[in-house]
């Protein structure tokens, strides 16, 4: 198609004449609404420049051996290097309750070994048979 009966079509259907392939000797073009165009990739960009945050859950017991609450731990550092939210759980079975003192004693030995790492967002506190907090990224 000429040129100037393709400008004449895009301008009767109130669109534009965008090229699409640039060669040497016949282009692409298409007619389309370009001012639409631009605005869908500038908002697929954007799209792709957010990160989603997620609440990551970790569960302990308060007579958790070294091994599991090194390997918990560093599992809750990734979590928090990348961004989310975690919801620790310390739950007691059975007759643990009666030594809430260990909960509290694992309680501060999370907030002191991930003291570099994080801002508390819900204090620790108890609820049924089960201690409860969550914690967020420190802001850079």
């Amino acid at each position: 198609m000429a040129t100037a009966s393709a400008i004449d079509l895009a301008q009767s259907q109130s669109l534009d004449l965008v090229i699409v392939g640039r060669q040497d000797v016949n282009p692409v073009c298409r007619i389309m609404d370009y001012s639409k165009k631009r605005y869908d990739q500038k908002r697929k960009r954007q799209q792709s420049k957010q990160t989603k945050t997620q609440l990551k859950e970790i569960k302990m017991r308060p007579v958790i051996d070294i091994g599991d609450y090194n390997i918990k731990l560093k599992k809750m550092t990734e979590f928090l290097e990348a961004g989310h939210r975690v919801k620790i759980l310390i739950r007691f079975r059975g007759r643990e309750v009666i030594h809430q003192d260990l909960g509290d004693d694992l309680v501060e030995r999370l907030l002191r070994d991930l003291s570099d790492y994080i801002q508390v967002e819900q204090m620790p506190k108890l609820e049924g048979k089960q201690i409860i907090f969550t914690v967020v990224p420190k802001k850079k």
